[in-house]
C-alpha cells in the first residue's frame, strides 16, 4: 500500500498508474482486512488516474464483490466453465461458450459483450505439427533454389 501511494503522489496529473492485482480469489480467501482496505485505497485513487487490472481463477460473488464490479467497470473474460461465472463476471452469459484463445470484453459504453480473439494463445497439437511442417518445407525449398 505504502508503494501504491508513493506512486501516487508522484504522479504528474496527467499520467496513469496501472495496478495489476494477483489472483483476487487467493486474497479474499487469505486476507480479509487486506482486501477491504486494497477495495478502499483503489476507490479512493481512481479519480485521481487508477487503473485497477484485477485477475481471478474463480468468479464467485464472494470474490467478484459489487465494490470490485463498481472499481473495475472493464472486463475481460475467457472461457469459463458455467453461465453462472459468466454473469457474476461479465453480467452477462457467454463466457461458457467460448473457445480456447477467445474473449468477452465488457465495456460501461456497450450494451453487451463484444467476443475478441487473443493474441498469442497457444497452439493445438495440429497447428503445431502443420506450422513445424510448414517451417521445414519452406526450408528445404529454399535450399532447393
Amino acid at each position: 500500500m505504502e508503494v501504491l501511494d508513493r506512486k501516487m503522489k508522484e504522479k504528474k496529473s496527467d499520467e496513469k498508474v496501472l495496478l495489476l492485482v494477483g489472483d483476487l480469489g487467493e486474497i479474499a480467501n487469505n486476507s480479509v482486512g487486506l482486501m477491504d482496505s486494497l477495495i478502499a485505497k483503489i476507490s479512493e485513487y481512481t479519480s485521481l488516474g487508477l487503473i485497477p487490472i484485477f485477475y481471478t481463477l474463480r468468479p464467485s460473488y464472494d470474490v467478484i464483490t459489487s465494490q470490485i464490479q463498481e472499481i473495475a467497470p472493464y472486463r475481460l473474460a475467457m472461457p469459463l466453465s458455467t453461465k453462472v461465472e459468466s454473469s457474476i463476471l461479465l453480467g452477462h452469459g457467454g463466457a461458457e461458450k467460448l473457445l480456447e484463445g477467445e474473449a468477452l470484453v465488457v465495456d460501461p459504453h456497450w450494451n453487451h459483450p463484444i467476443p475478441i480473439l487473443l493474441p498469442q494463445c497457444p497452439l493445438s497439437e495440429k497447428e503445431q505439427f502443420y506450422h513445424s511442417f510448414e517451417s521445414d518445407y519452406s526450408k528445404a525449398s529454399r535450399k532447393a533454389s
